[in-house]
């Protein structure tokens, strides 16, 4: 097969999201029979290019690169371009149903199979009939309260008929495009079968045309070899946020890996944290994410309001923003337990991680988490019962080591290799 895959994920911020992982992963970890057997066409925007091919091993691989069309469309008169803004907007919502005009027909040309792996992103015009979308999650659709609110919530929230208005339209063009990218696509992969009943649910897709596909994990070769790391802590002063070298001891702190977006009660383990430490247990609590450079960065009110009203431990409470592979594999494997207090996951990458990694994991109760998971991580539903399952792994070392190989050893079935092979098994062509 000649495989199309659109890499502009690698060029904006989803390269560190797990769009980009997937797409990175699913290139990267091609086996040498799929190198052999299958040409690759990548299509990515001009500018930026070499930056997001630098991320993929192209070792063995026969592959060429086709610039997407730059689409420059004049404006039009009005007031501080209102009427082009309105416009353009009503323009890229009918693309959705017509094709990316940024790739065109020519461009296509020779290609059997087109890969997106970004749901939302508008699909090629002529590529509908061999297309293969990736599904992820409805995740601002479901919580809609923290993320895409519904015009009776801003009404009961006090909100304006403008800001009615607007929360309407939001929710209405997200539902929008992902529901034409469905029709449009021939193959729908989901990531888990909580998405995919998502999908069937609200968009009211066939489920016998969403297949799941779990992605795969990495781990690090000779992780015991990695020298500790010294991080960069955010620590919240009196002039701000302040960067200072940080280093860690093994088995000394709780570790959070993710986003700090509503659905993540960061608020539950930061009072956890307090409550363990205020029962006389020395740890610190380590949070690693793009959002999680500091206490200012935060986007949450609430959270920022709590951390600033409880310091009483904040000395110990760390934030390390992004980290690289290397650190993130060390925090990982020497940590007490990752923690996980989600309330909804589309699929639960973190999760999976860790487990592979050898640590154990609390996380809260949730449809992906389980579907991952199983029963090889301890379950908790509020911030006591974060409490209670540290103690537990602190008080019970057996059992901790116990829990993190059975993790440890259901992890390793989440392979890429396999992953890819289910990918390509379902877009091959049938005889």
């Amino acid at each position: 097969m000649v495989i199309g895959i659109d890499l502009s994920p690698l060029q904006s911020l989803l390269r560190f999201q797990g769009i980009g992982s997937q797409t990175i992963n699913f290139i990267n970890n091609l086996e040498q029979k799929d190198k052999e057997a299958h040409q690759f066409v990548f299509f990515l925007d001009e500018e930026g290019a070499a930056d997001a091919l630098s991320l993929l091993n192209l070792d063995g691989l026969s592959y060429e690169v086709r610039h997407k069309s730059v689409l420059d469309y004049p404006l039009l008169p009005g007031t501080l371009g209102l009427t082009s803004k309105v416009f353009y907007k009503i323009r890229g919502m009918f693309q959705y149903m017509s094709g990316d005009p940024a790739i065109n027909a020519t461009q296509l040309r020779g290609i059997s199979r087109f890969l997106q792996f970004d749901q939302n992103h508008k699909l090629p015009k002529h590529a509908h009939k061999h297309t293969a979308l990736f599904l992820h999650d409805l995740i601002p659709y479901i919580l809609e309260a923290d993320y895409l609110k519904t015009y009776t919530t801003v009404k009961r929230e006090g909100g304006d008929l403008k800001d009615r208005v607007k929360a309407l339209l939001r929710r209405s063009q997200y539902f929008y495009k992902i529901s034409i990218n469905v029709k449009r696509a021939r193959f729908l992969i989901a990531n888990s079968e909580q998405t995919k009943k998502d999908f069937v649910k609200i968009l009211h897709v066939n489920p016998r045309h969403i297949h799941v596909v779990h992605p795969g994990v990495n781990v690090l070769d000779d992780i015991e070899s990695i020298t500790p790391p010294t991080f960069i802590d955010h620590t919240l002063s009196m002039w701000g946020t302040v960067k200072q070298p940080l280093t860690l001891d093994p088995k000394q702190y709780l570790l959070y890996v993710g986003g700090a977006d509503p659905r993540r009660k960061l608020i539950d383990l930061i009072a956890a944290y307090n409550n363990l430490r205020a029962r006389g247990h020395n740890i610190s609590l380590v949070l690693v994410g793009e959002e999680l450079s500091g206490v200012e960065g935060l986007k949450g009110p609430l959270m920022k309001a709590y951390i600033k009203e409880n310091p009483s431990y904040a000395d110990n409470l760390h934030f390390l923003g992004f980290v690289d592979e290397a650190q993130k594999a060390w925090l990982y494997t020497n940590a007490l337990a990752f923690t996980l207090p989600s309330i909804y996951e589309g699929f639960g990458m973190t999760t999976l991680e860790a487990m592979a990694h050898g640590t154990p994991v609390i996380a809260y109760r949730n449809a992906a988490t389980i579907e991952v998971a199983q029963e090889n991580v301890t379950y908790a539903t509020d911030f006591l019962g974060i409490v209670h399952q540290t103690e537990k792994l602190l008080a019970h070392p057996d059992m901790s080591n116990k829990l993190a190989h059975a993790a440890k050893n259901h992890a390793s079935s989440f392979t890429w290799a396999k992953t890819n092979d289910q990918i390509l098994s379902v877009i091959k062509p049938k005889r």
